[in-house]
């Protein structure tokens, strides 16, 4: 609940900030249009009147809703109702001013909202529709969702606004239509919308927020959003970019077209600077100059002289009545370009017309002047194809195609296909040139590599989408193995606590066992102790009795008080194994490295006489050192021997002792060949007082292996028994090598 609250007040602060900050920028575009002294800074900033209302709006109603999330906070409420008005006015007023551009003076009220971007009205309507959606109907989750995507869209195109900037991909043909806002007036909008992610994060419910489930839909939104938006940025740009270079292309055309036509009309002028220097060329000359310019242009068609009445005297290669257009001499369609040559002095171009044999053609007209004299005018037919194709070539067109027009007659066609795959992509400029005017449209030749568009955009869409779609998902598996990891965390808390008071509680009851052992133990020691001595008084007396009246009695009381003196003796051993096993705990010795050859010597000296009387044997491989209890180490030793000499079969007892080494330990085995123990019962005999034979077969209180296994288990280790009737035992024996990190306390 603390990093659940402290995220809470983290979003609240976020989105104060962001509107405080929104809020700035739009008092200080408010400024820009206000103040008169401002109207000369150098800023890009749009002094529009809403554009700056509706940021200072907009950022004032965050910090009303951060401040006051209650419903009925109704000075929020109006405030977000005036930004959706304001986002309208510039929507409306934008679309008005479109459709009225072509009559300035119907739309005098809207050039104010003229330099907002429509793109950023849209992002203040979408600011004011979340604000206003807030004060929704109460348990409608979904709501938070839709507030944080469209923050999350708005910041996305106020990054790719300043994208735009950074990259300079603005169109300057269309300022204020794209996505280019102002910096500051993109910096605001990016404040509103990360205000608004703020907002949702802070009235979701506790429960949504720890998790916040739509995060990941709202930054995968944002950066469809940014994709989109850049993507089409980088489409019109490459669009632009593409017709900015057809129309480059388009005047390098026609100006190699127009350097031709003067190419052509240089040459008329050369002919008649030589006539006005000759003072009238006679006509054997005159026609051998105009058959030598014919032969060297196939372009052109004839070349004729006229008087000064605009009559044909002479013809090349034509007689004057085989002319092409000397019919149409004086017509209306060629009369203006003659006069034009004849009033101006200077040579003219005539329009477009019909030949029979040539098909279109156009004249070159260069006036005849001998002093101030007119004497004629030199005219020059020249074949349009010809003259286009010729100049036209490959080279020239560069996989682009040329249409040329005149009066919107096409005088030329491409040879080559269009590309159609960019439909409407064609640059159109006119070529004018001393009278004759033509339409030259350009386009891209099919296949050509002046065709070819720019692939980023597309790449840019996919690679884009792509990454959305895998930052969404990253956030999404973020989120679930933060949430893995709380409930884990939570998990392991509970266990810890759990376990902590399962261990308080088994402490309590070790300390419990322990303290009732330590008492049982005391009370078998006192118990013992304190009946040794009536067990001595009776024990004397019935001895006494025994002594005095052995005989003078019956044979039944000789009896009786033979069992008397036996039972006697045999509490007397059974309180005395009793004594031992209740010190086996309490009076032990501070552990020390032990020599088990050592101990193993005493043990047969204390046997010594039981061996012999039996004719056993016992053997043993080198044993080693071990931390222990010596007095208690030969007491073990000696059970385990003893116990194989009285539990022996009808061969003489062989006892062997053999030892390992077992990782941390020693495994020690005591084997022998007597009457075996039936497996059934290889945990019973580890029991105190647990005999499995009669006392009458097999002497003794059934207290020997119990004191075994206690001496065992006081040493750090474990011992248990493998045998079968009538085939020996083996007693095993796991004893620590190291001294143990806690050993059992010296008694």
């Amino acid at each position: 609940m603390a990093e659940l609250d402290r995220s809470l007040r983290i979003a609240a602060s976020l989105t104060r900030i962001a509107g405080a900050v929104a809020a700035a920028i739009g008092a200080f575009v408010l400024v820009l249009y206000v103040c008169p002294w401002c109207q000369t800074l150098p800023t890009s900033e749009p002094r529009t009147l809403p554009f700056a209302l509706g940021l200072l709006v907009g950022g004032v109603g965050l910090i009303l809703i951060a401040a006051d999330p209650h419903p009925h906070n109704r000075a929020a409420l109006w405030f977000a109702r005036l930004e959706l008005l304001l986002a309208l006015v510039l929507l409306l007023g934008h679309a008005y001013t479109t459709q009225a551009t072509a009559h300035p003076a119907t739309h005098t009220w809207f050039s104010m909202v003229a330099t907002t971007p429509p793109a950023a009205a849209l992002c203040l309507l979408m600011h004011a529709g979340a604000l206003l959606l807030t004060y929704g109907p109460a348990g409608r989750r979904w709501r938070y969702p839709v507030i944080a995507t469209q923050g999350s869209a708005i910041v996305a195109l106020a990054l790719v606004s300043l994208l735009v900037k950074a990259l300079n991909l603005a169109s300057p043909s269309a300022p204020g239509q794209g996505i280019d806002f102002p910096p500051f007036s993109a910096a605001g909008l990016m404040a509103l919308g990360i205000g608004l992610i703020g907002l949702a994060a802070t009235r979701s419910p506790p429960h949504r927020t720890r998790r916040a489930p739509w995060l990941p839909m709202c930054i995968g939104i944002g950066l469809a959003v940014f994709t989109f938006v850049v993507w089409w940025e980088l489409t019109v740009f490459d669009r632009l970019h593409s017709q900015q270079i057809l129309s480059s292309a388009a005047i390098a055309i026609r100006t190699h077209i127009v350097s031709q036509l003067r190419a052509e009309a240089d040459r008329g002028e050369r002919m008649a600077h030589r006539w006005e220097i000759s003072g009238g060329t006679p006509r054997e000359l005159w026609e051998a100059d105009a058959a030598g310019y014919i032969g060297d242009l196939p372009s052109l068609v004839e070349i004729l002289w006229l008087d000064a009445d605009l009559k044909p005297r002479w013809g090349m290669p034509f007689d004057v009545k085989d002319v092409a257009w000397a019919a149409h001499a004086i017509s209306p369609r060629l009369l203006p370009a003659l006069e034009r040559a004849r009033n101006l002095r200077q040579t003219t171009l005539s329009s477009s017309f019909m030949t029979p044999n040539r098909g279109t053609a156009f004249l070159i007209c260069v006036p005849l002047y001998i002093g101030n004299r007119f004497d004629g005018l030199l005219a020059t037919t020249v074949s349009v194809p010809e003259f286009l194709h010729s100049t036209l070539s490959d080279s020239i067109l560069q996989g682009y195609v040329a249409h040329i027009s005149d009066a919107g007659r096409p005088v030329f066609g491409p040879h080559y296909a269009a590309d159609d795959s960019h439909e409407g992509e064609r640059a159109t400029i006119r070529i004018e040139l001393s009278g004759l005017t033509w339409m030259l449209s350009v386009q891209r030749q099919a296949g050509s590599p002046a065709g070819v568009r720019s692939s980023l955009p597309e790449a840019t869409l996919i690679v884009g989408l792509i990454l959305a779609a895998l930052v969404m998902l990253s956030v999404h598996l973020g989120q679930m193995a933060a949430e893995r990891a709380r409930e884990l965390e939570a998990l392991n808390a509970a266990l810890e606590r759990r376990v902590a008071a399962r261990t308080a509680d088994l402490q309590r009851a070790v300390a419990d066992v322990e303290r009732s052992n330590r008492e049982l133990e005391q009370f078998a020691y006192v118990a013992s102790h304190d009946l040794q001595e009536p067990l001595r008084m009776i024990s004397s007396y019935v001895q006494l009795l025994a002594r005095r009246y052995k005989g003078r009695l019956d044979a039944d009381a000789d009896e009786f008080i033979g069992y008397a003196v036996d039972g006697a003796d045999r509490m007397k051993r059974l309180i005395n194994d009793l004594l031992a096993y209740s010190r086996l705990g309490t009076h032990g010795k501070p552990f020390r490295p032990v020599d088990l050859n050592e101990v193993l010597q005493l043990t047969l000296r204390n046997l010594e006489f039981a061996i012999r009387d039996v004719a056993g044997d016992v053997t043993s491989d080198p044993l080693p050192s071990i931390p222990g209890d010596d007095t208690q180490l030969i007491q073990l030793f000696q059970n385990l021997i003893a116990n194989a000499l009285k539990f022996r079969s009808a061969a003489p007892p062989r006892v062997h002792i053999a030892a390992t080494r077992a990782g941390a330990a020693w495994h020690f085995t005591v084997r022998d060949n007597g009457i075996g123990i039936d497996p059934k019962y290889a945990d019973r005999i580890f029991i105190i007082f647990r005999r499995l034979h009669a006392h009458s077969d097999y002497p003794g209180t059934g207290i020997g292996l119990a004191v075994c296994k206690k001496i065992v288990e006081r040493h750090g280790g474990r011992i248990w028994v493998d045998s079968q009737a009538g085939q020996g035992s083996t007693f095993h024996m796991e004893l620590p090598a190291d001294m143990p990190p806690h050993p059992a306390p010296a008694g």
